[in-house]
């Protein structure tokens, strides 16, 4: 099981590799990404912030293609209309429900073995909170850069 693999403490189940890792994909290719998580991490921070417009996640898609339509209406324009009319075919497609979760001690070591890679997550997800308020408060007519 899962649980076995990270209490045994092999290194595949932590998912650190390459292949598996947004943090070294948003990071670049230099050698440091995949060696030293703390720059890693620092590097990948400042490329979303130069590089990246919007970063959407997987848990709020809906607020994705918002974002995109409000950022890029000549590109996006229906987007979020298109989605949402797909949403629920797709959601009952692929819900998963029979997940089973592993227990509170794995979930501690794997966020232990994996402080960077939720660090970024946090950071990402924050962005897309900031640019999905900005836009909703436009479009209530508020000034966007008030709280």
């Amino acid at each position: 099981t899962y649980e076995e693999c990270v209490n045994q403490g092999y290194s595949i189940c932590v998912a650190n590799k390459v292949l598996l890792n947004l943090l070294a994909y948003f990071c670049g290719q230099d050698s440091v990404c995949t060696e030293n998580p703390a720059v890693s991490l620092a590097r990948a921070k400042r490329n979303i912030i130069k590089h990246y417009s919007i970063v959407g996640v997987m848990e709020d898609l809906e607020g994705f293609f918002y974002t995109l339509e409000k950022k890029f209406p000549g590109f996006f324009k229906g987007a979020q209309d298109v989605f949402l009319e797909h949403e629920r075919g797709l959601l009952s497609k692929f819900k998963n429900s029979g997940k089973e979760y592993p227990p509170q001690y794995t979930v501690d070591i794997m966020r232990k073995k994996l402080a960077e890679s939720y660090d970024f997550y946090q950071f990402v997800m924050q962005r897309h909170q900031n640019l999905m308020n900005y836009f909703k408060r436009m479009d209530a007519g508020l000034d966007p850069a008030l709280p």
